[in-house]
């Protein structure tokens, strides 16, 4: 998607010379580590973030910071 999507790490890692994975689901975390464990070469891991509960749990943790 470019500058206006997230970026693809797997293509991204490519223009580099390295490999890139792509963890899509929470299923997906121990295969994708484990391959990544047994390449010879470096690797690049993609983990999509929902940021949309950070404030929410900043709040939790530090109740007057945002006041």
């Amino acid at each position: 998607m470019g500058l206006n999507g997230p970026v693809d790490i797997v293509k991204y890692a490519e223009a580099f010379g390295s490999t890139g994975l792509s963890i899509q689901t929470p299923a997906d975390i121990a295969p994708t580590l484990k391959k990544a464990m047994a390449m010879q070469e470096p690797v690049v891991i993609g983990i999509p973030v929902d940021y949309r509960d950070n404030l929410r749990m900043l709040e939790s943790l530090h109740p007057n910071l945002l006041n």
